[in-house]
């Protein structure tokens, strides 16, 4: 008896499956191969920024930045140009998408370089700000990082949670228990 193979997991075929729940006869939606979206939504994402994210944790990363531009929304997220966050913002980047980075004053490592670009098209830490679409980085300020916290989900329409470690996992049970108490 031959089996079926299955399907490689991507983003929008595991977003598709588990918030739809669709028979397995059935195929999920083609992709939109422009900003087709009638509402343009403010996605607050959250993920690591490790360089020694795992490689398929990044390819879909990756997607999920390509999938937020493709549809016209915009990528908020902490500014990290490695791990999960360097490459959504990556994705959405290399489809002309707009991204919001919200990044603490003390994180900030290199000054005034951060766009600067150089003959090979790399340079300062977050220079994937650079490029089409719309860029902007925010600096929160203060002693602890509930400013920043706060300026991440301003304005939010959603939130998506990629694999990161234990920043990753704060940030998200400080908005779960927000959202519980009617914060935000």
């Amino acid at each position: 008896q031959e089996s079926t193979p299955h399907p490689p997991q991507t983003f929008t075929n595991i977003y598709i499956k588990t918030k739809m729940s669709l028979p397995q006869q059935q195929q999920p939606p083609p992709t939109p191969s422009s900003n087709s979206s009638k509402t343009p939504l403010r996605i607050t994402c959250y993920g690591s920024s490790s360089p020694s994210t795992p490689q398929p944790y990044l390819t879909q990363a990756y997607e999920l930045g390509k999938h937020l531009a493709i549809r016209g929304h915009t990528c908020v997220n902490g500014a990290g140009a490695h791990g999960c966050m360097g490459s959504m913002n990556e994705g959405c980047n290399d489809f002309n998408g707009d991204v919001v980075g919200v990044i603490h004053e003390m994180f900030v490592v290199d000054g005034s370089d951060w766009f600067t670009l150089n003959s090979e098209g790399s340079g300062g830490a977050h220079d994937v700000f650079c490029g089409a679409g719309k860029r902007e980085i925010k600096i929160a300020r203060g002693e602890g990082l509930q400013q920043r916290k706060a300026m991440l989900v301003e304005g939010a329409d959603g939130l998506m949670v990629l694999p990161g470690g234990p920043g990753t996992l704060d940030e998200l049970l400080e908005m779960a228990c927000a959202k519980n108490l009617g914060l935000i």
